[in-house]
């Protein structure tokens, strides 16, 4: 498995993970990881970090953390099940990829085609519905389903 982190400002860095992952292992990760990654995207302090909602990533003492080091952070909703690194494969069309070849394979896949990250900002908002402010005008479930649909479904 890899923890890996990119934004529009290009790719951070990429840990290899041996063995379990747990709440302790990741906050480890984060703290070695993510701010250095930060600092050499020169995103500053002012940045959201966007996760799913695996156990470890919501646990108490990781948000403990996030609040401790005063980053914000978002985390997969209903409406969009989805976090961007998986809106972005799924805009690239490897959605599906990610069942056949494993983590690690795809994220170093993945990685190589951040390169380009202009291309994968133009292909997200090609697909992406733009989301609105007002909660009541929010796509639904079933229309996010529609748009990052993979092609083998």
């Amino acid at each position: 498995m890899v923890w890996a982190c990119f934004s529009s400002a290009g790719t951070g860095k990429m840990v290899k993970i041996d063995g379990k992952m747990d709440g302790a292992k990741y906050r480890t990760i984060l703290e070695e990881n993510l701010m250095e990654s930060a600092k050499d995207l020169r995103l500053g302090w002012r940045f959201v970090f966007q996760q799913d909602n695996d156990p470890k990533h919501k646990a108490k003492s990781t948000m403990e953390w996030f609040k401790n080091k005063h980053i914000q952070g978002t985390m997969a909703t209903t409406a969009v099940p989805e976090t961007g690194a998986f809106l972005a494969l799924r805009a690239l069309g490897w959605g599906s990829l990610y069942t056949w070849c494993g983590v690690d394979l795809l994220s170093i896949a993945v990685w190589k085609a951040m390169v380009s990250i202009v291309y994968i900002r133009q292909t997200m908002q090609s697909v992406s519905p733009a989301i609105k402010k007002n909660q009541k005008d929010q796509p639904t479930q079933e229309q996010w389903d529609t748009i990052f649909k993979s092609k083998e479904d």
